[in-house]
């Protein structure tokens, strides 16, 4: 018996030193603001997916509408905070605190060269995008409209490795702007 319970030990003491390895190995290399990251990412999609559904059975508004609106507006007040910033360099973005974000940075992400591309503010393209989404939704042009979600769920992956990783700050205004393209494609999947 005992030597049975040495190997069952010595097993043991093996696997954990097997899973320590890989874990020092896995999270050492993940971004210390994933896990805040992916909690604001979740937290808002649930909230925008729990707004979105009570809009239907209340209002009987469409999903489908509710969630690109929601979009443009944010797109909209990015914009308008990029605009600010650009005049203004010291313009401190209003925080409600709600979110409990403790690096809410959002001055530093729309501030960073990966706030544009080719010299077009995101949040403009975002603005255009979910116009556009909008319109094609409006025509019931299904297969286009999940294309412009496709491309907008991953035009935010990449804006959101950027904020993560290459910029170490998170913009709670963006982090819902990505939940809303996920919310956005998940409609079509349904």
């Amino acid at each position: 018996m005992s030597t049975i319970f040495r190997r069952v030990r010595e097993r043991e003491v093996q696997r954990q030193i097997r899973y320590n390895r890989i874990k020092k190995t896995v999270v050492g290399r993940l971004p210390a603001l994933l896990p805040e990251f992916l909690k604001m990412l979740l937290g808002s999609a649930l909230g925008f997916g729990i707004i979105a559904e009570l809009l239907r059975y209340f209002a009987d508004a469409k999903p489908m509408y509710v969630l690109p609106v929601l979009g443009l507006v944010y797109s909209m007040q990015a914009s308008y905070y990029k605009y600010k910033l650009s005049v203004n360099p010291d313009y401190r973005i209003p925080k409600c605190r709600c979110g409990g974000v403790a690096n809410d940075k959002t001055e530093v992400v729309l501030q960073s060269r990966g706030s544009a591309i080719l010299r077009i503010p995101t949040s403009m393209l975002g603005t255009g995008l979910y116009a556009a989404l909008l319109f094609v939704v409006y025509l019931q042009h299904e297969v286009v409209a999940m294309q412009l979600a496709i491309v907008a769920v991953l035009g935010s992956a990449y804006l959101s490795y950027v904020m993560v990783v290459k910029i170490a700050s998170l913009c709670p205004t963006c982090i819902n702007i990505a939940a809303l393209n996920v919310l956005i494609l998940l409609q079509f999947v349904r």
